[in-house]
């Protein structure tokens, strides 16, 4: 059985699962693709089976195989299709193959008997991607202190209000399933780690990076507000990159989607 990581070309946050995985585990055991891989494919065989359930046998270009059985958990950082061989194709044409191609990843992931952190949804291939209005709702009704945000379409006033913040570096906090990690949380509320684990859940995304900056005119750990959510951390830092992998060995053990 074998972790799977999906990541754009130069997605650094990847490579560090990647490499960390492969030093605990050794590196038959772990597989990184990127987009242009799977598109690139030489075969693709994507089955309903008359049980319903659905099988599918992959063989990247390097010779490895991927059939869905042999996929322990997958962490999924991959938004977007990439399909370099259509690049001198008409733009109605590359469009059409990269709606296609974006449907057999969905399926495909939606399929796996595994894990899938994060997994797709209609809104994007490695979970929902919501305007900040919509983050910014959500936080609010996990408790999460956030911007304020407001728009109108009268004419008196029609535009958005969103709350000021400080202009400093946000600092964080990484959900990864029930660790939660981070600088910020020593800023938040007594309860702020089962918060920003609330979100995670309200947000579908098991991996969730919470992005909080302070109130332009506060000072005190009240006045810090939550301020975006990020899906692909660069897990730069220790405690980061160690509860991502520690989630994924523990799904990886579990078995069992979810």
């Amino acid at each position: 059985m074998r972790f799977l990581i999906l990541a754009a070309q130069g997605d650094t946050g990847a490579t560090r699962v990647h490499a960390a995985l492969q030093a605990r585990h050794g590196p038959d055991a772990v597989v990184l693709a990127s987009g242009e891989a799977l598109a690139l494919a030489p075969l693709w065989a994507h089955r309903l089976k008359p049980t319903g359930a659905m099988d599918t046998d992959l063989r990247l270009a390097d010779g490895t195989r991927l059939p869905s059985s042999d996929i322990a958990v997958v962490l999924n950082r991959l938004r977007f299709v990439a399909l370099p061989h259509w690049a001198a194709a008409r733009p109605v044409d590359r469009d059409y193959a990269t709606m296609e191609m974006h449907a057999l990843l969905l399926s495909w992931l939606a399929s796996l008997p595994c894990p899938v952190l994060n997994p797709p949804s209609a809104r994007g291939l490695a979970g929902a991607e919501r305007p900040l209005a919509e983050w910014l709702l959500l936080a609010g009704e996990a408790g999460l202190p956030a911007r304020a945000y407001h728009g109108t379409t009268k004419p008196a006033g029609q535009g958005v209000f969103l709350e000021p913040v400080a202009p400093v570096p946000p600092c964080r906090v990484l959900v990864a399933g029930d660790a939660v990690v981070g600088n910020a949380l020593a800023l938040l509320p007594p309860d702020g780690a089962e918060r920003c684990r609330r979100l995670a859940q309200r947000s579908g995304c098991p991996l969730l990076e919470c992005l909080f900056a302070p109130a332009a005119s506060g000072g005190s750990t009240t006045d810090w507000r939550f301020c975006g959510a990020n899906l692909l951390p660069d897990l730069a830092d220790t405690a980061a990159l160690s509860a991502v992998v520690a989630l994924l060995e523990e799904r990886a053990a579990r078995g069992t989607a979810g």
